[in-house]
């Protein structure tokens, strides 16, 4: 309490998760001082390309990909990697030798405190999130937003229309999409679909290429893609491409045990990330969810409910989403924690079934972020196999 009252510093950095909007920094403002963000002192100082992604899902995978294009090609001495997936912008090395790339995921909170003009900036989605920090969605999908009509060359994914109804450019450098339906004017295409991954019209990597990856995988890679156009050739794609495999904590499969598959998605901090999870899940699922909730609908679930044979339920937010899954008529019981959740879940489960940790929250009530709670899980399975 009070932390923010009698603020006489010159320059005052704010954490993203701070609003810059309350009343003792606005004051403070009146009185001269200064604020600023970690992410707008590394866009003051770097002098090289910024390629930057935001949205709602996706944004790590992309970035990730991104940079390891950017770092096989040969435009660039060097290829960063920062921002919102873990490394802090302002601790890049910026000092001007060679010629230097930087990929930067970024949060809506990171972008109400300083929009950058991104050499080439994408949205990858846009879905409700954030209400318990954001006063609205409006506000929300205008953080986003923002990065991608404020971008030098901006990258538009025409598959989502909330996307296309909010960008304001037409001068778009890129558009991807996997349908060729109501394209937008773009200076060059990019299509996922049955034979592969075109560039205006060109097959760059065909099916086989592609097919040890999901379809949220393939889609992400076809952002990635366009984000890094021209500054890596395809012979150079397809070495970047051997490499590549799924960030952690999404969708990745921990084991098997007594023909139960075990899989941790700790990922999944919204039900649309869930709800896409699901989609690509087959056979029956036992789902473990629960966390912090962010204020979101749980609507995103229904069409893959059927999926969920029963659901066990931790963590702070457990009684709203047992109400969802009671009205929605889902099987399911409430336990405190997520080990308790798992012994829960490895007591009901059969033979085929799939033992899911896909929490649509936060880690916040429990954990310090997803990846100690995929941690936790990890060594709860560890226990069951003793």
């Amino acid at each position: 309490d009070g932390y923010l009252d009698q603020i006489d510093e010159d320059v005052l950095v704010l954490s993203p998760s701070v609003r810059p909007d309350q009343r003792q920094l606005l004051e403070a403002v009146q009185r001269g001082v200064r604020l600023t963000s970690e992410c707008e002192l590394f866009y003051r100082e770097y002098d090289g390309d910024l390629y930057a992604v935001t949205g709602s899902d996706g944004k790590s995978t992309t970035v990730s990909i991104a940079h390891r294009l950017l770092s096989v090609g040969r435009c660039y001495d060097r290829a960063l990697l920062g921002g919102n997936i873990g490394t802090p912008l302002i601790s890049l090395p910026h000092d001007g030798t060679g010629r230097s790339a930087c990929v930067a995921e970024l949060s809506s909170f990171q972008l109400m405190h300083a929009v950058p003009r991104a050499n080439r900036a994408l949205v990858t989605n846009l879905t409700p999130n954030h209400l318990d920090v954001h006063l609205s969605l409006e506000e929300y999908y205008n953080a986003k937003i923002c990065l991608l009509n404020n971008a030098k060359e901006p990258i538009l994914n025409a598959d989502d229309i909330l996307i296309s109804s909010l960008c304001s450019r037409k001068d778009l450098y890129a558009v991807y999409a996997c349908s060729t339906q109501n394209l937008p004017r773009a200076e060059h295409v990019f299509l996922l679909n049955e034979r592969g991954i075109s560039r205006d019209g060109t097959l760059w990597l065909d099916a086989d290429a592609l097919a040890p990856f999901s379809p949220l995988f393939q889609k992400n890679l076809l952002a990635a893609i366009a984000l890094c156009d021209s500054k890596v050739d395809r012979d150079a794609c397809i070495k970047a491409l051997s490499s590549l495999s799924p960030l952690p904590h999404r969708h990745q499969t921990v084991c098997t045990l007594g023909g139960v598959t075990y899989v941790d998605s700790s990922a999944d901090t919204t039900p649309s990330r869930t709800a896409a999870t699901l989609s690509e899940t087959t056979g029956d699922v036992i789902l473990l969810a629960g966390g912090r909730g962010k204020g979101v609908s749980y609507d995103p679930l229904i069409p893959y409910l059927s999926r969920v044979r029963y659901a066990v339920l931790y963590g702070e937010n457990r009684e709203q989403i047992a109400d969802f899954m009671r009205e929605m008529g889902v099987f399911h019981a409430l336990t405190d924690t997520l080990s308790a959740a798992l012994a829960r879940a490895h007591d009901a489960a059969q033979a085929g079934d799939t033992v899911l940790l896909s929490p649509m929250s936060t880690s916040h009530d429990q954990y310090a972020d997803y990846r100690a709670r995929a941690a936790d899980l990890r060594a709860a399975i560890e226990a069951l196999k003793q």
